[in-house]
């Protein structure tokens, strides 16, 4: 007996041990099979799919309901990076000779509408690019007009930040608002044709950029279509003309100006990154412009779509239900590159495409946010329309 009790606790100890190593080893196959079907060798088949579920069930909502926060400039060391943006964001005051003066425009206290945020506000410099000034004038623009508002020149940048810091926004709602029947010609046309702001040009590019995503012709689309590696030349061509016309095709790390090829290269990274949800801050930054852009285009656009939240089209709910509408279209539009699109059909793949798909990165996307093939028809004849009048002179 005292020979059977001595023994107990090895066998408890041995038990406890294979347990151990079972659920190790699980733990182990478990991650292997993660990063194998869902880093590793992720099927371009999916890449739409893929996109479409990370965008709307994830990453839009930073996009479109991202708020100001003021900074305090003493928080942080001072960089020519952080002046130029705490002058766009919030103004700051400089001093010289015993004198002090506001310096900036603070576009993003005056109206406190959606921007993208992804590093934070206090990192948000990093981000900063050629013509963000350019981009905040042309949002200013477009708040004012569809909102009916104009700048009140009298406000100084403090009057602002304490209007912010009182939660009294200028203008009185949060999301952007739309311009009623407006087409997207209209939109254009007021746009700048100018060399000096290049927000035209990315609206021609973007224009034909979307005819082409969405085009009946078979033989166009072939163009703007992924094949698994790099994208069509037409929608290389597209990117590349907006590219150019904000002066940004430059190497990040060395600023130095980049060749066709390593352009071409940039853009195909950027369609695979999307694809395999692993986009980097810049392009997933490039992609929050590009959707802007899109929503102040189609702002004019009836969709027909009956769920709004909200009855009245002048309420901020209203507009918040129109905003994530609209990203959903545009994630829609932006999948439509990839093969099979947002949707691959599953219904008949073997058991190795199935275990591979448990592993992946989600599919899934409520049906209550899929957006109505009206609406997409109404997109594609109405970019179509504007792309014959509205037409690229960057190359």
């Amino acid at each position: 007996m005292s020979g059977e009790g001595a023994r107990k606790p090895t066998t408890m100890y041995g038990m406890l041990r294979m347990a151990f190593i079972g659920i190790a080893v699980g733990v182990g196959i478990y991650y292997v099979l993660l990063f194998l079907f869902g880093v590793a060798f992720l099927d371009p088949e999916y890449y739409g799919s893929y996109m479409y579920a990370w965008r709307v069930n994830y990453a839009d909502k930073p996009m479109t309901h991202g708020r100001y926060k003021l900074i305090n400039e003493l928080d942080y060391p001072s960089t020519e990076e952080r002046q130029k943006f705490y002058e766009l964001a919030q103004g700051r005051v400089e001093t010289i000779d015993g004198v002090s003066k506001e310096v900036g425009d603070a576009y993003l206290i005056r109206f406190n509408r959606p921007e993208h945020y992804l590093r934070g506000f206090d990192h948000q410099s990093s981000l900063n690019f050629n013509e963000y000034g350019s981009f905040l004038k042309l949002r200013e623009k477009f708040i004012c007009e569809s909102e009916n508002l104009k700048v009140d020149e009298s406000l100084t940048n403090e009057q602002l930040k304490d209007m912010m810091k009182s939660k009294k926004t200028v203008g009185g709602e949060m999301f952007f608002s739309g311009y009623k029947g407006k087409s997207i010609d209209y939109m254009m046309n007021t746009l700048p044709e100018s060399k000096t702001d290049p927000w035209y040009e990315v609206g021609c590019a973007l224009i034909n950029a979307v005819s082409g995503i969405l085009s009946l012709d078979a033989d166009k689309r072939v163009k703007y279509m992924f094949d698994g590696a790099k994208v069509g030349e037409g929608l290389r061509a597209d990117i590349k003309a907006g590219l150019s016309a904000l002066k940004e095709p430059r190497s990040k790390e060395t600023g130095e100006i980049l060749s066709d090829e390593q352009i071409y290269k940039v853009i195909d990274e950027f369609f695979v990154h999307n694809g395999r949800v692993c986009a980097s801050p810049y392009e997933t930054y490039a992609y929050s412009r590009m959707y802007y852009m899109f929503n102040f285009l189609t702002a004019g656009l009836e969709f027909s779509v009956p769920n709004f939240k909200g009855s009245d089209k002048e309420s901020n709910e209203f507009r918040e239900a129109r905003m994530e509408y609209v990203a959903n279209i545009f994630a829609r539009i932006m999948s439509s590159v990839y093969p099979n699109g947002h949707n691959k059909d599953v219904s008949e793949i073997g058991f190795i495409e199935k275990l591979r798909n448990k592993f992946s990165p989600m599919m899934n996307v409520d049906a209550k946010k899929e957006v109505a093939e009206d609406d997409l028809e109404l997109v594609r004849t109405s970019f179509e329309e504007a792309a014959k009048k509205h037409v690229l002179t960057v190359q």
